[in-house]
């Protein structure tokens, strides 16, 4: 077998990382099988020919080895019980531990029975795209942030100060949790897997001879998303141009945090490094508004088509900035 083969046939199994115990440090092949896990997720692949050689091998110095060796080598292979010996050219070789088939955990593939299936739905492009853009809005920190929610054709991403509001093919009535652990594997294979199967105790992704299982689903209670977007009224609308991009990517080189001041059709941005005015020429308002926002969520809210002012009613108080385009909306509470 050519390592170009092999290569393409293991990398699959690179993508999750390595859990509490020894054996998940292994991947496990057999026959047409080829398994890996890290206790959290479990993923099979089933391969179109017979693998050359039966066990459980250290994954990572396998990766390495082949990740050295020239693409068009030809490899063959002896194995006792604990190790693979790869031979290469006339007379090279490489030994790699190895562990006992039955030292692998058992596939978790008997608990997923269709009796038990909460809904499912495609793994379309357009999803995977919109479960890519969302998950850069959740929390790396708070566990119940740390992923995002389903419902009703709506996906949600949030770190608490501000919200992904995505469109997406997903009618469900209760809210789907998706934990980031889970979205890393679905963006890694999202060439692979067609359809995302959702149980009481954990998910299935299946497609194109993979299957991964991934567990600890519960029913996390979605966070009062609607009521925030019901309070956050956009009154003012602006089109982001090239120049307050270029101008707000320049700033936030320099600072987190920028003074904004609207008066006038010129926005006037500006901390103590640096100042620039923008004038936007659809802004029609007599009143003159300031107020201070973080420099990373203004750039993630450019990424719309339109932004817009929400202020307290009966002040000239902004309270937050709204960003929407045709398939998502962006919500942001000002700083004072």
């Amino acid at each position: 077998m050519l390592v170009s083969e092999f290569k393409k046939i293991i990398e699959p199994t690179t993508v999750l990382g390595k859990g509490f115990t020894p054996i998940t440090e292994y991947v496990y092949i057999e026959d047409k099988t080829i398994k890996v896990t890290n206790l959290e997720s479990f993923v099979e692949l089933e391969t179109e020919n017979p693998m050359p050689f039966a066990g459980c091998v250290l994954a990572e110095k396998l990766n390495k080895f082949l990740t050295s060796m020239d693409k068009d080598a030809e490899l063959t292979f002896a194995t006792t019980e604990n190790v693979l010996t790869i031979h290469y050219s006339k007379k090279n070789k490489f030994a790699i531990p190895m562990q006992p088939l039955r030292d692998f955990p058992d596939t978790p593939s008997i608990k997923y029975n269709d009796v038990d299936l909460l809904c499912s739905f495609g793994l379309t492009e357009d999803f995977i795209k919109t479960l890519e853009t969302t998950s850069k809005f959740i929390s790396t920190t708070k566990s119940d942030f740390n992923g995002v929610y389903l419902k009703s054709n709506k996906m949600y991403g949030s770190n608490r100060d501000i919200i992904y509001i995505g469109d997406v093919d997903v009618n469900y009535e209760n809210s789907i949790f998706i934990p980031y652990s889970l979205i890393k594997l679905l963006i890694k294979f999202k060439k692979t897997f067609q359809i995302l199967e959702v149980y009481p105790f954990g998910f299935k992704a299946t497609g194109f001879g993979a299957t991964l299982y991934h567990s600890g689903y519960e029913e996390v209670i979605m966070p009062k998303f609607d009521n925030v977007v019901s309070n956050y009224k956009p009154f003012l609308n602006i089109k982001p141009t090239e120049e307050l991009k270029s101008s707000i990517s320049r700033i936030g080189n320099f600072d987190g945090v920028v003074n904004i001041h609207i008066e006038d059709r010129m926005i006037n941005i500006h901390t103590d490094n640096i100042n620039e005015t923008i004038e936007i020429s659809d802004f029609i308002d007599e009143n003159k508004y300031s107020f201070k926002f973080n420099t990373v969520y203004l750039n993630k809210l450019l990424i719309c088509e339109t932004i817009s002012f929400v202020k307290t009613e009966g002040t000239n108080d902004i309270k937050g900035l709204v960003g929407t385009s045709e398939n998502c909306k962006i919500i942001c509470a000002v700083m004072y």
